[in-house]
Order: C-alpha cells, then structure tokens, then sequence
C-alpha cells in the first residue's frame, strides 16, 4: 500500500479489462457488418430498382445505414433491463451513466459495422445491380469435394469468408491470451493477498468475455456456411439426383468450416505465441496457450456448423427440386 502496487496493479486490470470489452464490441462489430453484407448481396435486385426508380445511389447507402442504426437501437434497449438484471443478479454495483451507455454503444458500433455495406449497396451502375452475377470464368475441377467447398467460399463468399475468420481469430486469440498470462503469472503473484484476490476476480471474467468472443466468432463462421447451403441448396439436390451421395454433400460443407476452424485457430494461436515471446513466458506456457487457442477455434467452428451438417446430410432431391 505505501508504494502503491495495489493502485498499480488495479489500474492495470481496469485498463485489461476495457482492452477485453473493446475487443468483445470488435468480434460483435465484425459479426454485424458480416451480416449486414451478406443482406446488402442478397438485395441486391432491389437497391437496383430503387435506382432505377430514381433514388440516387446515397439514399440507397443511407437506407442500409439507418436499418444497422435501427438494429443497434433496438439492441441497446433490449440491453438496459438485461445488464439491470444481472448487476442485481452478481451483486455489482455500476454507475447510472455506465448502463445507460449501452443503448448509444450498440448504436455506435452497428453504425460503424454498417459502414462497408452502405457503401457497396450504393455502388455500381443501375444495370448491373439489377442484371446480378458476374462474368463467367474458365475454372479446373478441384481436387477433392472438400476443396470444391472452400474454392466456393473463396470465390463467391470471399468478403464474408474474411470477416468470419477474424471473428473466429479474435476469439481464439482471446482464449489463448486468457491461457497465457494465467500460466505466465502462476506461483508469482497468486501467493499473495492482492494475488488471490485479483485471481478470484479477474480470471472467471475473462474466461467468460473470452468464450463469449469465441461464440461471435462460431457464430459468424456458421452463418457464412449456412447461407452459403442455403444459396445452393437447388444445386446439391440435383447433384444427389445424378447420383451424389448424403456424404458428398456434407464433405463440401464441412470443406468450407474446416477453413474457417484451421485458418481462423492458426492466426489466433499465432498472435498468442507472439504475445507470449514479447511478455517472456516460459516456452511451455508458450506452446500450451498456442495449442489452446487453435483448438478453440477448430472446437467452436465444429459446434457451429453441426446445423448446416444436419441440413445438408437431411437434404431431400425431391424437396428442394419442387420450386425449381
């Protein structure tokens, strides 16, 4: 106390915690522009007729933006009787001002994710919107059916494939950071009082902002393979006509959340053992924080696509054929 460590050491963690926070809103921010992208793709017809109808290309953009703002409002309302709840429900105590922040928080941060989406909805010449499609290319018949799933992911799903693997990299670097500085620190500072204390109080939370970075993350992953099912969902059932199997079918959808779990794990676990070279933890702690974050993320993409697996495996010819 006369030298100040445990005002020290409290500043620290306060400045840790709001690196967390901020790194949560990053994953949501990711997980919302995703979003909103794939629904700017998928409208794209529309926004071509509202240009052709005279609306010009900025109101086009501004209306993408004020349905994100909308979201973030809702959202944040939704938000202000569910943080009530649990700061009764944990027995924290929190300023007016900190709760009330969250309805301009989530509308900051859907305006933001909006941003990228507003801007490509505004784009391109009125005939394009509407005619949709690109040129057709010459392509080679991949190698596998697993690599047919991930050259489509690359190609027609590329901009949505890239922020899903930053939400999944988000939140496997932070498990794995999680992993790090508790092995980095065992035996040094949890012998003391202040070591127990900041242990008991701080690592619970992280844990828990860390899985919650990892879910946004499968989420964002889940969504991009089942849109991706659902586009071509005609396609696999004429496929399974000519004579494709159950199996064939979810190889290519389980291709496209293979990318995501190794690519998405790798660059976390790549990220934590950087981190862990510069603060100079042990080798070990090192390799098991790395190890921890890859499997996180190949772990939380798994449970993420067990849906579209499901769907895919379930697939009737029949079915989807019906309305073709």
């Amino acid at each position: 106390s006369v030298k100040g460590v445990a005002v020290r050491f409290a500043s620290a963690v306060q400045s840790q915690n709001l690196a967390v926070f901020t790194l949560i809103l990053v994953g949501a921010m990711v997980l919302i522009g995703q979003t909103a992208y794939t629904a700017v793709r998928t409208r794209r017809r529309e926004f071509g007729m509202l240009r052709a109808m005279g609306w010009p290309a900025g109101s086009v953009g501004w209306l993408v933006e004020t349905e994100m703002i909308l979201l973030g409002l809702a959202v944040g309302i939704a938000a202000l009787p569910t943080g009530l709840a649990l700061t009764h429900w944990l027995h924290v105590g929190s300023a007016t001002w900190q709760w009330l922040a969250a309805v301009p928080l989530a509308v900051l941060v859907a305006a933001f994710a909006a941003l990228v989406p507003a801007v490509t909805a505004s784009r391109g010449l009125t005939i394009d919107v509407i005619r949709g499609g690109g040129r057709i290319q010459r392509s080679r018949l991949p190698a596998s059916i697993l690599g047919l799933g991930i050259r489509e992911l690359l190609g027609a799903w590329r901009p949505e494939a890239a922020l899903g693997i930053a939400a999944v990299t988000i939140g496997a670097a932070l498990l794995g950071a999680v992993v790090l500085v508790e092995g980095a620190f065992r035996g040094q500072l949890d012998v003391t009082v202040l070591g127990t204390y900041l242990s008991a109080e701080v690592q619970p939370f992280h844990v828990v902002l860390a899985g919650l970075a990892l879910a946004i993350g499968a989420l964002a992953a889940a969504e991009v393979v089942t849109l991706s099912y659902l586009e071509r969902q005609a396609g696999f059932a004429a496929l399974r006509a000519l004579g494709w199997s159950r199996f064939a079918i979810v190889q290519v959808v389980l291709g496209q959340a293979l990318a995501f779990g190794v690519v998405g794990g790798l660059t976390g676990g790549l990220l934590v053992v950087a981190g862990g070279l510069l603060i100079g933890a042990s080798l070990a702690t090192v390799v098991l924080a790395g190890l921890g974050a890859v499997c996180a993320g190949l772990a939380a993409t798994a449970l993420a696509v067990l849906i579209p697996v499901m769907l895919a495996y379930r697939l009737s010819p029949a079915n989807a054929l019906r309305g073709e």
